[in-house]
């Protein structure tokens, strides 16, 4: 597990890509001019220059490439500060393990060590030794010179894409889609009981966040223990070092170590934590409503993935919490309600969205969609939020009339007012 878990924060590093090129670069430059000594040394028909032109070549490849490299990093930056003053700093992540522009890095760097390997081999005549122009590796790096400008044009246009604010809406509707395919897809027993027997509390031994959990470990370890293990805190929480974090159910003589099935870190995930996903969705279009931005599209682009997920849990069984194994609950998790979703992607918007007519009139309208489409159990729920968003609408059309009444505006007052004024 340990393992798995080094490997996959291995993967999502962002050095990862263009170590592998570089890697891959020094590599090849010592294996392409031992191919070029077997096959006779020059190679007229790829490069039939002598050694100073191939020496001048390979330095000004190294040389752009390494330019090159010096402007992506800088355009990286440039974009990760874009993206978290203008949508949000929790969006930085997948900016972060963006295979283009770890691929286009990987192609610079693994290009310049190519070349620094090729340009050692180069020697010119002297008394004591003869030319040796390896031919067909010179010609390997013209060739990864124009591959090299290709992805510099080519991660140009992928990040200026990439900072629409439409692709980051879309990307994070897609990867919260799929964590909720993931996590309400399947189909299993839910019926079940806790093991009977002595509870006891385990504790969190360090701080964190509870950014995932690997439920077939925890499952494995319950079942060969014969326990029920409950978690208490859900994911995306905060865990206080010494405060519970599961409660363990049945008669065990063991240590229950349950840390390497529990994942603390820095952050929460999508893939782990669907809610996140809703998060990440509300927090751009907070910043798309506040005074400074004053983007209520956004906000609306925000509502239009929001209504989408939402709708695909209208009719999803939520409680997915209970892992049962022939009638035994081994595992229980704290998950999402209905009511957590629906506030979560409501509440904030709500009320950062007083003023905007548009995001009051999308936020409606997907409320009014789903009270039509939910169980009759949930509709409660979405009862309530059309209520709070009705109140939100009179207090705004009071405090606009109380406004237009201290500056004395007859005219503004009775249109405020409306009929009941006439």
């Amino acid at each position: 597990m340990r393992v798995r878990q080094a490997l996959s924060r291995l993967g999502a590093a962002f050095w990862t890509i263009p170590a592998v090129g570089a890697v891959l670069g020094v590599v090849f430059g010592w294996l392409a001019p031992r191919i070029d000594l077997r096959l006779g040394g020059h190679d007229g028909l790829l490069f039939g220059g002598g050694p100073d032109s191939a020496q001048a070549i390979l330095q000004t490849v190294a040389t752009s490439v390494l330019t090159f490299a010096g402007l992506t990093f800088s355009i990286t930056v440039v974009a990760l500060q874009l993206a978290s003053s203008q949508f949000s700093p929790r969006v930085l992540g997948p900016l972060l393990r963006d295979r283009w522009t770890g691929s286009a890095l990987a192609t610079f760097v693994g290009t310049f060590a190519y070349c620094l390997m090729v340009l050692r081999e180069v020697q010119s005549e002297t008394a004591e030794r003869e030319a040796f122009v390896p031919g067909l590796a010179v010609g390997l790096a013209l060739v990864l010179a124009l591959t090299a400008i290709s992805a510099l044009v080519g991660f140009i246009q992928h990040i200026a894409q990439s900072l629409r604010v439409v692709t980051i809406i879309d990307r994070t509707f897609r990867d919260t889609a799929a964590a909720l395919d993931a996590w309400y897809g399947g189909d299993q027993e839910r019926a079940g009981a806790l093991v009977e027997g002595p509870r006891r509390m385990v504790t969190a031994r360090r701080d964190g966040v509870l950014a995932w959990y690997d439920r077939d470990a925890l499952v494995r370890l319950a079942a060969e223990q014969d326990l029920s293990i409950e978690v208490l805190v859900p994911a995306g929480s905060w865990v206080v070092a010494g405060r519970p974090l599961l409660m363990v159910h049945g008669r065990t003589d063991e240590d229950v170590d349950a840390d390497a099935a529990l994942g603390l870190g820095h952050e929460r995930q999508v893939a782990r934590d669907p809610a996140y996903g809703f998060r990440l969705l509300v927090d751009i279009a907070e910043r798309a409503l506040s005074p400074g931005v004053n983007d209520p599209t956004t906000a609306v682009q925000c509502l239009d993935r929001i209504h989408s997920l939402l709708a695909r849990l209208a009719r999803e069984d939520l409680a997915v919490g209970d892992t049962v194994l022939d009638g035994v609950v081994r595992l229980r998790l704290a998950v999402p309600t209905w009511e957590d979703y629906l506030g979560l992607a409501c509440d904030e918007i709500r009320h950062w969205g007083m003023g905007y007519l548009r995001v009051h009139r999308r936020l409606e309208t997907m409320l009014h969609d789903l009270e039509r489409h939910v169980p009759v159990e949930r509709e409660q729920a979405v009862r309530e939020q059309l209520a709070a968003l009705r109140q939100v609408r009179t207090e705004e059309v009071h405090s606009s009339w109380e406004l237009a009444s201290t500056h004395g505006d007859p005219a503004e007052v009775h249109e405020l007012r409306g009929p009941q004024a006439r």
